[in-house]
């Protein structure tokens, strides 16, 4: 009984391998490293939001603007911002800044500002 089992979850296993493996080797190597500098880019703006008191806002949009524009200004190493990765340091694609911009402020202004207002009430200040 437990070889029948154990052939069914290998079968299993072995379609998923082939399934995910199937899906990297279709993504090339310049989409992979853009995927992986927007989740950098995700990872300095969720950063912020552990280290910001929302206390110093007056609001959810303030609170939402500034974390994410910290969060890139980090990320870009912007004047006064020492660059939070240096992996990408010296990236051609920094010219694709307004699209990302655009892509984070997409994804997380309405979260942190409904955020920052269903919470506000938790805090103590």
């Amino acid at each position: 009984m437990s070889t029948i089992i154990e052939k069914i979850v290998r079968s299993v296993l072995n379609r998923e391998y082939s399934q995910i493996n199937g899906l990297y080797e279709s993504i090339t190597p310049e989409e992979l490293k853009r995927l992986r500098r927007i989740q950098e880019v995700r990872n300095t703006i969720e950063f912020q939001t552990e280290v910001q008191d929302p206390c110093n806002f007056d609001d959810g949009e303030e609170y939402a603007d500034f974390c994410i524009g910290e969060g890139l200004s980090f990320f870009y190493g912007d004047e006064g911002y020492e660059r939070e990765d240096e992996i990408f340091q010296d990236e051609e694609e920094d010219h694709l800044r307004d699209e990302i911009t655009d892509m984070m402020y997409e994804e997380y202004f309405d979260y942190l500002s409904n955020l920052w207002n269903e919470d506000k009430d938790n805090y103590d200040c």
